[in-house]
């Protein structure tokens, strides 16, 4: 039985919080997206659009991971067995 294989992500955002709090924050970065992981604001569009990408990727490299160490199993098997599924 194979249950919940992958890997995940997860932000918190709190600019609600703060701006109900009346706290101010400013964020000083280099780089389009430098800051994408800051707590004091959502993505951007084009940000989730690279997490997703970058997810992928990151899937992918585990799927071949796993299926190399089961051995018998291809990449595509491991794929429909482990879909957050047990």
């Amino acid at each position: 039985m194979t249950g919940s294989i992958g890997i995940f992500y997860g932000k918190a955002d709190v600019s609600g919080l703060t701006t109900r709090l009346g706290v101010d924050v400013e964020t000083l970065s280099r780089g389009a997206h430098a800051d994408s992981d800051s707590l004091f604001r959502p993505f951007t569009t084009d940000e989730m659009r690279l997490l997703r990408a970058k997810m992928h990727h990151f899937y992918n490299i585990f799927l071949r991971k796993v299926a190399r160490g089961r051995g018998t199993m291809n990449v595509e098997r491991v794929d429909a067995i482990g879909r957050g599924r047990v």
